[in-house]
């Protein structure tokens, strides 16, 4: 496990103990997942799967209050599953994001229109080659990127992934979207040199 991943688990649960900074990461989340929302067209409709929620699941919370989309939040740490868990019935959030012990390499997620994945799940690559196989024709999948400065903190898709997207934005805290409208995998076309991909791929400022 890369070391941000380890301190982010660690902050956020520290954060848990303090309300009024749980409050202050949900502002900050607000203005990222804002931005995915409109980027993803996530609406009330779509069944939507956060991986690598952590403890403290911000981003699955605050895609549930912005579109009223029903929310799953898996994670391979039964720890922070046991702890996002109390937030999200503490937040009052229980009927609309559910967390569950998962992992994100295997996890079928045949049955959700939207897969968000976290900066933190590794390895990135994988969950995503995963979720490309059982994830339903149409389905949007988002993934969180580090920038080139903070790339070796995080187990993060290779940098040939960004170069397919359309438009890019703040590097700072960015967010791919990869929309599966055909069977190949995003990687694979890059390596192929098609630049036809009937994708659609955008690079969201965070």
């Amino acid at each position: 496990m890369k070391a941000m991943v380890r301190l982010t688990k660690m902050t956020e649960r520290l954060l848990v103990f303090c309300p009024w900074l749980i409050r202050l990461q949900q502002k900050y989340y607000h203005r990222i997942v804002s931005k995915e929302v409109r980027s993803g067209l996530i609406s009330s409709e779509d069944n939507v799967l956060c991986i690598g929620g952590g403890p403290l699941p911000c981003t699955a919370i605050e895609i549930a209050r912005c579109t009223g989309a029903h929310v799953v939040v898996i994670d391979c740490d039964p720890a922070a599953v046991h702890t996002a868990q109390q937030i999200v019935r503490v937040m009052g959030m229980e009927n609309s994001v559910e967390v569950c012990l998962g992992d994100g390499c295997s996890y079928d997620a045949s049955h959700f229109q939207v897969i968000h994945i976290a900066r933190q799940a590794e390895p990135q690559e994988a969950i995503l080659r995963n979720i490309w196989t059982v994830a339903p024709r149409g389905a949007r999948i988002l993934v969180r990127h580090p920038n080139a400065l903070l790339k070796s903190c995080y187990c993060g898709l290779p940098r040939a992934y960004a170069s397919q997207c359309d438009r890019k934005g703040n590097a700072v805290d960015g967010t791919l979207l990869f929309t599966k409208n055909r069977k190949e995998f995003p990687g694979e076309i890059h390596a192929a040199g098609d630049r036809h991909s009937a994708h659609r791929t955008a690079y969201l400022a965070g």
